[in-house]
């Protein structure tokens, strides 16, 4: 039986897979804050926030309109190459893949 613990990370996984997912289908584009959060309904957006940093800190997301202390309702994000390569799944980084 999974623990609970097990079981967030699970949620991390699907999380961080759903945003790329999801950026990869707009790609070339950048999609807003509220189009990813409209994504995960059932996720507070505390979450999604802390996933995107990561994907960002990963080199998968860029901020294309990054500007200091914008509020996220303001920014948008899309797929750098290495997120492309990602969301096709040619590399794999065990902390996004379910």
């Amino acid at each position: 039986m999974p623990t609970r613990q097990d079981i967030d990370i699970q949620i991390v996984k699907q999380t961080r897979r759903g945003i790329i997912d999801a950026l990869n289908m707009a790609y070339p584009a950048a999609l807003d804050y509220e189009t990813i959060c409209a994504c995960f309904l059932d996720l507070d957006e505390r979450y999604i926030q802390r996933d995107l940093e990561y994907l960002i800190g990963r080199g998968f997301v860029e901020w294309p309109n990054a500007r200091p202390n914008a509020r996220w309702r303001d920014r948008k994000y899309r797929l750098t190459p290495a997120g492309v390569d990602e969301a096709v799944r040619i590399n794999q980084d065990p902390a996004i893949t379910p």
